[in-house]
Parts: C-alpha cells; sequence; structure tokens
C-alpha cells in the first residue's frame, strides 16, 4: 500500500496519458476511461519517485530518483522491471528532458 500518491508530470503518446507519480507510472486511456498499466521503473520493479515521463520515437525515457530509466515503448512490455534499463547519454548536456 501507497500511503501517498502524488502526480508530478502528466505526458501524452497517442491516446494514452502518461502519469509520473511518486511510486511509478500510472498509464490510462481517459477516452475509454480505463486504467491501462502501472509500471515501476526501478532496478528491482519497487516503486520509485518519477518526476517526468516522455515518449520519444518507440522509446520511453523516465526521470526518476535514481536516475534516468529507458525501455521500448510497448504497453504489455513496460509493467516487467527487467525491461528498463538506466539511460547513459553520450552527451550529458542533452537529455531528452531538456
Amino acid at each position: 500500500i501507497i500511503p501517498e500518491k502524488k502526480i508530478h508530470h502528466i505526458a501524452w503518446k497517442d491516446q494514452l496519458a502518461l502519469t509520473s507519480t511518486n511510486f511509478g507510472i500510472v498509464a490510462s486511456d481517459p477516452y475509454k476511461y480505463e486504467m491501462v498499466g502501472t509500471f515501476f521503473p526501478s532496478k528491482d520493479g519497487a516503486p520509485v519517485e518519477v518526476y517526468q515521463t516522455i515518449v520519444i520515437g518507440n522509446s520511453i525515457f523516465a526521470n526518476t530518483s535514481s536516475g534516468i530509466q529507458t525501455a521500448v515503448f510497448n504497453i504489455s512490455t513496460l509493467s516487467d522491471f527487467r525491461n528498463w534499463s538506466a539511460f547513459d547519454s553520450p552527451n550529458p548536456q542533452v537529455l531528452p528532458f531538456s
């Protein structure tokens, strides 16, 4: 049970709202009034604070309390924490959140 539920940011990918929260990412489809999934982009699949999420091409990036995590944007695979990995920028001055 997560005691506090705080929203930091909402990003859109097609008709999905990707809500960055203090425990992970919640994907919802407001047009169908349905929750699509909850994702924990961390090393062990534990809840992690996500400040902002962005989708670029076929990749999703999550700015988390433990660094930037990335994965291939596929709703059916994002719930498996093993599909997320740390984002190592070749140029730290250019990050997807700027």
